[in-house]
């Protein structure tokens, strides 16, 4: 039986969201990085796809990777960010950038480009989450351990919500918690990296006031960025549950990444695809099987935008 999860009902409203500061170094999940099972049956009118594109800076591998690159609207586009020190310990910044709707952690920049060249999703000049920061810390990587991070696309790219073929370019860049500057009558201070970036130079003024000097810190900063290729076919109900089932499923181990991953799916779900969940009272929490019972055989008629609860 699907294990219990929570999911907060002030949250979705609140745009809150659960995090632990301190998520752990996990080795590989299996499988976790290759397509599911799910994909099977579902065809595609896609060009023949591009193996994704890695690109490291500093003593760092890894890449992000999507659990399915052939999707269906509506579809939760699950994405995983690995990352390992190739040479000493690495420290950097973690938490801090999720208390939104979605738990989407902004500091992940997303660029997505249609078919025609255009811009149709950019997470830094035009965000589709605003974010109220959140609970922080940090972690260190000893030399070949693991960092991973989970999280649902689409509320940050709202163009995954029609078909089509889309080339996305992801990228975090890595600071620790010390290379922090205060902005002028805040407490605590802020890391530099809380703010999303594209790769390369930073363009001017993308900082907000009193964050100038961010700018030296956050252009050394090892950095990771891959580019993807993903399918958006029609809306099909019955794909929807077998693909959000399968990513349910795959997130079912007790760690703070899976509980994130868990509750982004379901929060995604309730507050995009059926506009609200009845939860169960007095505990307000939902399994696996309440996910799937609710996912609808049409879209509603605001979709993709954020819809607040049912009361």
């Amino acid at each position: 039986m699907p294990r219990a999860f929570a999911i907060a009902l002030i949250a979705l409203a609140a745009h809150g969201c659960p995090w632990r500061a301190d998520p752990e170094q996990l080795s590989p999940a299996p499988g976790a990085s290759a397509p599911s099972s799910a994909s099977a049956g579902l065809t595609s009118t896609a060009p023949a796809d591009l193996p994704p594109t890695t690109r490291v800076r500093g003593d760092i591998d890894g890449r992000f990777s999507a659990r399915r690159t052939h999707v269906v609207v509506g579809e939760p586009v699950v994405i995983d960010l690995e990352l390992r020190s190739t040479r000493g310990s690495l420290t950097f910044s973690v938490g801090g950038d999720q208390r939104n709707m979605a738990t989407f952690p902004t500091r992940i920049a997303v660029k997505a480009i249609d078919v025609h060249g255009a811009v149709v999703c950019d997470s830094v000049a035009r965000p589709a989450l605003v974010s109220f920061g959140g609970p922080q810390g940090g972690t260190t990587l000893a030399p070949g351990a693991t960092f991973r991070q989970t999280f649902v696309l689409n509320p940050m790219c709202p163009t995954l919500g029609s078909p089509g073929d889309l080339h996305v370019t992801l990228h975090r860049r890595l600071t620790f918690a010390g290379l922090t500057l205060p902005k002028p009558g805040t407490r605590p201070p802020r890391p530099c990296d809380v703010f999303p970036v594209h790769e390369g130079p930073l363009p001017p003024s993308r900082l907000p006031e009193g964050y100038g000097a961010c700018e030296k810190t956050m252009e050394e900063a090892p950095s990771i960025t891959t580019e993807l290729d993903l399918h958006v076919a029609p809306f099909d109900a019955a794909a929807l549950r077998e693909a959000t089932e399968a990513r349910l499923r795959e997130a079912g181990a007790e760690t703070p990444r899976d509980d994130l991953a868990r509750y982004s799916i379901a929060a995604w779900v309730c507050a995009w695809l059926v506009c609200g969940c009845d939860f169960p009272k007095p505990q307000g929490r939902l399994e696996d099987a309440d996910v799937l019972a609710v996912l609808p055989a049409q879209l509603p008629a605001t979709f993709p935008e954020y819809c607040p609860r049912k009361p």
